[in-house]
């Protein structure tokens, strides 16, 4: 069975991460060294865990419909910039795949066996949106995140509503699952897996 997570290769699960430079940091030189050390340590694990790496940036969100917009409302939010990029990661794997896997850049396949990737072309759950870290304060941490299109955008839609009610407050991605976790139980699965 051929699915839509596959490379174009069509032999190894497709994985993504987000990555955007914070330009207001104070240290830009330093810290663009060690973030291109560590994308680069990335990518190099996944792939030799089975996997096709690929990074997403803030040119992938700008992809999503309503980016201006939520754009503008995240930025009246009370948040460092870099902060502000965690609802842009939503909005890339939303504008920019057909759904699939996403991890943060600083998460690793450590106990990944040789045949593992091959179950990796079918999603978990039926394509369920399905994050992979527990927070004790009824959300998840989006570090390991896997979903279907359809998925990806049904819960990137029902985050960014939440922005405008938290205007001037410090409101980011993992609030809003918890959020939506409170409000609308059962919103997306979560395993306790990273």
């Amino acid at each position: 069975e051929v699915s839509q997570y596959e490379s174009v290769s069509g032999k190894r699960p497709i994985i993504y991460t987000y990555f955007s430079w914070d330009a207001s940091r104070q240290d830009i030189e330093h810290y663009t060294k060690e973030q291109e050390e560590m994308i680069d340590f990335w990518k190099t694990r996944w792939s030799n865990a089975g996997w096709e790496p690929r990074i997403l940036s803030e040119e992938d969100a700008k992809r999503y419909p309503k980016f201006n917009q939520y754009d503008e409302q995240i930025s009246k939010l009370d948040l460092l910039p870099s902060k502000r990029l965690c609802f842009y990661r939503w909005m890339a794997m939303s504008a920019a795949t057909d759904g699939g896997w996403m991890s943060e850049h600083d998460i690793y396949p450590l106990h990944v066996e040789s045949s593992t990737p091959k179950n990796m072309f079918v999603l978990p759950n039926n394509g369920r949106l399905t994050i992979y870290e527990n927070n004790l304060n009824h959300g998840a941490f989006p570090s390991l995140v896997s979903g279907s299109s359809a998925e990806w955008n049904r819960v990137t839609a029902a985050l960014l509503e939440y922005v405008p009610q938290h205007e001037g407050e410090m409101f980011h991605d993992v609030r809003a699952l918890g959020q939506l976790n409170i409000e609308r139980p059962k919103s997306f699965e979560l395993v306790d897996g990273v």
